[in-house]
């Protein structure tokens, strides 16, 4: 009964950052609803008291499933990101930036993307990213830093 009620909690209160995570990683809404209700599932299975921080553990499992389910497969898609634009020619440049930010993530280092991805979609602290990637907190900030001198560079055009 407790770890019911502790497990509905979790759920409630990570379910978003576990899903916007999963999609900045496979850039498919589908896949990432799948990779996140399998993190969940994943998380039921365990003894719920072990796990210290559950959103970086579950964002750790669905980053280990969303690389599983994209091995040998480029990134396809675009982020289903919700926009204000009033026009059509706003509408279709800001598909051209998601198009070219999702291009510009896939073109990252493994380390990079996973440390962009879990800080910028993710919302993790340094210390948590370190946590879920086993990195010391040296290595995530060379990491993110480096991330972030590429996609600058990559998205120069639209800077």
């Amino acid at each position: 009964m407790i770890q019911t009620l502790r497990f509905e909690a979790i759920y409630e209160s990570c379910y978003e950052q576990v899903y916007r995570f999963s999609l900045s990683y496979t850039g498919n809404p589908a896949l990432a609803e799948e990779v996140t209700q399998e993190a969940f599932a994943r998380l039921l299975q365990q003894k719920l008291r072990e796990i210290r921080k559950p959103v970086a553990w579950l964002i750790r499992v669905a980053r280990n499933l969303a690389a599983d389910a994209l091995r040998d497969r480029p990134v396809e898609g675009t982020l289903e990101v919700k926009h204000s634009a009033d026009t059509p020619e706003a509408r279709l440049v800001q598909q051209g930036l998601r198009r070219d930010i999702v291009r510009a993530v896939a073109g990252l280092s493994r380390h990079q993307r996973d440390c962009i991805t879990l800080r910028e979609y993710g919302g993790l602290s340094y210390a948590e990213i370190g946590q879920t990637l086993d990195l010391s907190l040296n290595e995530v900030r060379v990491h993110l830093y480096r991330a972030r001198r590429n996609l600058q560079k990559s998205l120069k055009d639209w800077l």
